[in-house]
């Protein structure tokens, strides 16, 4: 991850490579645009990849390829800034060109693969339109709403967090939603898409800004590589602009708590005050507010912080003051949805979410012994467990090297894809990929999470034209068997090669040395 010039092209510059790779990405950014043109599109109602294409096979091997193709070619820009010179204003400027042109396109593409752009903004619409409280009521409340017919999750109150529901909420007052509003509805729709999705650009661009300012503390000597992992990555651009997904906003205040903590590449043994870990975790808990999985990371955070604090009387006030201001926040954010007990129904209503991974895959046979609500109450209970040692693990090794937070927290975050999630969507893969935006050296893990985001986005194929045509259905162990291998098997298998490469090195190389020692 860190830039290794090969002998003899110390003086070779990538330029000319992130011209070609960015030429080369761009025409297939403008090819899916030309495919798929959301102002053709945008009103078909609760549309899924299967409906656009209908399942037909060669258009699901030909945007199997495109997936491939953009991959590669994003993995070519970053093995040429790896071993090349990054160059000088002008790399950086390509840098930005690049994403910017495929934002352009991807804004006017509809998101094919997700519906839930338009659960977002149906739930604003009813916060701006009729001053409903999405903690406790459901869309099918307002079942009478022109747009009510493009809603998927009509029985289910908002999954997010306060700070959410009150950006949502100005996102659809931004786009002309108040009460007794003329409605015009598919006007309406198409202005709520374009406010929801430009939200969602603002959080993509204030992520790549946020990872920026963070290298040029952690590892300014890896700025370019690092804003080129996240900007340039095919998941972030096509989840984030063209289906408009807000994990774009848990993923900011998350980098921004790296950058407040994590020691400074210049004094990474250096003792810390009070201000910026203070600051880290009240951003942290801003992430919260928005997704709660944000809080998975204060363990680590707080650790780590108070592990370099120098007095016991920094580390009180750190308690007593950060804990205070993080209270205050939750507080001020939920009043003004409070309902009581019922305002937290979002969280019992995860239990029966099952997708893509090994806990999806046990528990259709759990209902046997368990029947259906034990089965659930079974499968989340012991991914509870295991994400609970997790967090432990991951707060005892900030314990141990509170200068590696950002390792242990991209630890943590593949613990909890790999092991103790039951729910995995491919773009939670994001989550990992701010994360080793920020760290050089881990090369097989950087890498390993790059691939996971390219077998996340291939599911899409993969359920809609491969597992149908098998026989295979949703409710089925196998079907998340598959998804699980597809998802998990390549990055673990680089990850595995990246833990053993270096020992089997180690090991033939200790032969040779007794060897020539004996000669």
């Amino acid at each position: 991850m860190t830039h290794r010039f090969p002998q003899g092209r110390e003086t070779r510059s990538a330029v000319p490579w992130l011209l070609a790779i960015g030429a080369l990405s761009t025409a297939l950014y403008a090819l899916i645009w030309r495919c798929y043109p959301l102002l053709d599109l945008y009103t078909k109602q609760r549309f899924v990849l299967k409906n656009y294409t209908q399942s037909n096979p060669a258009t699901g091997a030909a945007m199997a390829a495109v997936v491939v193709a953009l991959f590669a070619l994003y993995a070519l820009g970053w093995y040429a800034l790896r071993t090349r010179q990054p160059g000088g204003r002008g790399a950086l400027a390509l840098l930005l060109l690049f994403p910017a042109l495929a934002v352009g396109l991807l804004l006017a593409t509809q998101p094919i693969t997700s519906t839930d752009l338009y659960d977002y903004l149906f739930s604003g619409r009813m916060a701006a339109r009729y001053g409903a409280n999405t903690f406790v009521v459901p869309p099918n409340q307002y079942s009478g709403d022109s747009l009510y017919l493009y809603v998927v999750w009509r029985n289910a109150v908002t999954a997010y967090g306060p700070l959410w529901v009150a950006m949502s909420h100005l996102a659809a007052w931004l786009a002309g939603e108040r009460p007794g509003a003329p409605d015009v509805a598919q006007a309406q729709l198409l202005s709520l898409i374009f406010a929801y999705k430009l939200l969602a650009v603002l959080g993509y661009a204030l992520c790549g800004a946020a990872i920026w300012l963070a290298l040029g503390r952690i590892a300014p000597q890896h700025r370019r590589t690092g804003l080129y992992i996240w900007l340039w990555n095919p998941m972030a651009l096509w989840e984030t602009v063209a289906v408009g997904h807000n994990d774009v906003w848990l993923i900011l205040p998350i980098v921004l708590a790296v950058w407040l903590a994590a020691p400074s590449a210049r004094a990474p043994r250096e003792q810390v005050g009070l201000a910026r870990p203070w600051w880290a975790m009240v951003a942290l808990t801003l992430g919260a507010l928005i997704k709660y999985l944000a809080l998975l990371y204060a363990p680590l955070v707080l650790v780590s912080s108070l592990r370099r604090m120098p007095t016991w009387r920094r580390r009180a006030h750190l308690l007593v003051l950060g804990g205070l201001a993080c209270l205050a926040l939750i507080v001020l954010a939920y009043a003004p949805y409070w309902a009581g007990a019922d305002t937290f129904i979002n969280f019992a209503n995860r239990k029966s979410l099952y997708n893509a991974t090994w806990l999806a895959a046990v528990r259709p046979l759990l209902i046997a012994p368990f029947g259906e609500e034990g089965a659930k109450d079974v499968a989340s209970g012991a991914g509870m467990v295991l994400l609970v040692l997790g967090v432990l693990w991951a707060t005892w090794l900030s314990f141990r090297a509170p200068e590696q937070l950002a390792r242990h927290m991209i630890w943590l975050t593949l613990w909890f894809f790999f092991v103790a999630n039951p729910w995995f969507q491919p773009w939670y893969a994001l989550w990992a990929l701010a994360l080793v935006a920020l760290v050089p050296g881990l090369r097989h893990t950087a890498w390993a999470v790059a691939l996971m985001c390219m077998t996340g986005t291939l599911t899409y194929m993969a359920t809609t034209f491969v597992l149908p045509r098998w026989g295979l259905r949703e409710t089925e162990s196998l079907w998340h068997v598959l998804l699980s291998a597809l998802v998990y098997g390549p990055p673990l298998l680089v990850l595995a090669w990246g833990w053993a490469a270096p020992r089997w090195s180690r090991a033939s190389a200790q032969p040779r040395a007794a060897r020539q020692g004996a000669a």
